[in-house]
């Protein structure tokens, strides 16, 4: 039997600055006036560059960046990358069935920019509470 292994454990999730549980994040339209925050999705550009591979994106490591800040703007790709956050800062046992429990706080509404910065992509935009 083959084992898993992880290529990078190098992921986080800030909102207005504090560490955040990706499993409190989702991504959606704004539906409400409320107050908007900062917030940053970083995942390895080694993962990103292999899961975007996997699903056949015709991506390099040369157009990784503006492949994927063109697809963050679209909610489907933001749910795509905190779910790719999810499972490298939460990660569930392979091939068990057991799924990550999704409690919303917060919201990511939009992408304002997308930077490859000390090989981790970064995303940056806007979220509202839940």
């Amino acid at each position: 039997m083959s084992t898993i292994r992880r290529i990078s454990d190098r992921a986080s999730v800030s909102v207005a600055g504090e560490v955040t549980d990706p499993r409190q994040v989702i991504a959606g339209l704004s539906a409400s006036g409320g107050a908007q925050h900062d917030i940053e999705v970083a995942i390895d550009a080694r993962v990103m560059l292999h899961e975007l591979q996997e699903c056949d994106a015709d991506v390099t490591q040369d157009t990784l960046r503006d492949f994927v800040a063109a697809d963050a703007r679209s909610e489907q790709g933001r749910d795509g990358y905190i779910t790719i956050a999810r499972f490298i800062i939460c990660p569930v046992p392979p091939l068990s069935g057991v799924q990550h429990t999704i409690t919303p706080r917060w919201v990511w509404t939009e992408t304002t920019a997308v930077v490859v910065d000390d090989g981790l992509v970064k995303f940056r935009g806007r979220c509202v509470p839940a």
